[in-house]
């Protein structure tokens, strides 16, 4: 295991991700290793189950285990994982390096191995959230004159309870006009345990619901 950690190429090429303070609620069992399919559908998926990304890992090697991927999502305390592997056709030049490296370590004579399949791998690393206040992931990048662009609804949060969907534009929650993310966190600070007015933008079309913001624990 120790051996592993040292080598673990899903912790040497781990790019952190991670969003301080979001409130979790840990999967006392451990993490879970899954083999993803497409990964922006898969990650569209995870923001609806709930779950936020914390990382990724993306490098080329020879066969590599998907138990290295799960070892560093228990370094991170992730509470699900998703990995990626595709064939290459062609080694990479840095994959050709690291091979003759461990040739020289090992003291044996240089040869690249030309044969050997080389794969793409990849990951991605998620933690489950507590239930959400609000329930809507949105885009903090392209945020619109009047309102945020919804990208996922969380399953049975207020948000879906109150009919929002994928590809809408939140403008407001009761008396908070929403054109920044900050005003979606301080509406569901403001208004958290409340039933208020929600508007939002689909197609065009101005839609009014009630929200029931949630509170928290």
């Amino acid at each position: 295991m120790q051996a592993w950690a040292a080598d673990n190429p899903y912790t040497k090429h781990y790019v952190d991700r991670s969003q301080a303070g979001l409130p979790l609620q840990p999967d006392p069992a451990g993490p879970k290793l899954f083999r993803g399919t497409q990964k922006d559908v898969d990650a569209q998926k995870m923001l609806v189950k709930g779950y936020d990304l914390i990382g990724e890992a993306a490098f080329n090697a020879t066969e590599t285990s998907p138990e290295l991927a799960l070892e560093q999502a228990k370094k991170i305390k992730a509470d699900l994982v998703l990995v990626y592997g595709s064939v290459l056709t062609k080694t990479p030049t840095s994959v050709q390096l690291d091979q003759l490296r461990a040739q020289s370590k090992a003291g044996e004579a240089l040869d690249l191995k030309e044969d050997t399949p080389i794969y793409q791998y990849g990951a991605s690393y998620w933690v489950k959230l507590a239930p959400p206040l609000i329930g809507i992931h949105v885009n903090a990048k392209a945020s619109q004159d009047q309102g945020l662009s919804v990208i996922a609804v969380v399953e049975g949060s207020p948000a879906e309870q109150a009919g929002m969907r994928q590809g809408d534009v939140v403008t407001a929650i009761g008396d908070s006009a929403i054109v920044k993310v900050e005003a979606l966190s301080e509406a569901a600070k403001r208004y958290a345990g409340q039933a208020v007015p929600v508007y939002w933008l689909r197609e065009g079309q101005v839609m009014q619901s009630t929200l029931k913001v949630n509170t928290r624990p």
